[in-house]
């Protein structure tokens, strides 16, 4: 799988990341991918440099490499795609937890109900 738009790091790196977090790890993962997040909308360069020696994890520091080196070229399409990144990274932690499946139900249901209400409508 290839997104063709703006991602600072390849789907794979994305997935082995998230992939390899056990449910715990997850959630700590999260937690610093919204610290970067926020840390990417104050342009903070020294807080995402914090973050990321937070983990030992090489997978982590890649990524965070990346999403640092695009904000470093002070090019707005870099930023914006550094900030997508992030919230990739951020959306495929949340597909790996509970809360995700019962979203997911939920958006399933509602879909099935405008479908049936659409169907009574013709």
């Amino acid at each position: 799988m290839t997104r063709d738009y703006g991602l600072l790091v390849k789907d794979q790196d994305i997935l082995d990341l998230v992939w390899s977090c056990t449910r715990p790890d997850i959630i700590i993962l999260a937690r610093r991918l919204i610290a970067i997040q926020d840390a990417i909308e104050a342009y903070d360069l020294r807080a995402i440099d914090r973050i990321a020696k937070e983990s030992s994890d090489p997978l982590f520091r890649r990524v965070v490499k990346a999403i640092k080196r695009g904000l470093k070229e002070h090019d707005a399409d870099k930023a914006w795609c550094a900030a997508f990144t992030t919230k990739i990274l951020i959306g495929e932690a949340f597909s790996k937890t509970p809360a995700y499946y019962r979203a997911l139900r939920a958006f399933c249901a509602n879909l099935r109900e405008m479908r049936e209400q659409r169907g009574a409508l013709r």
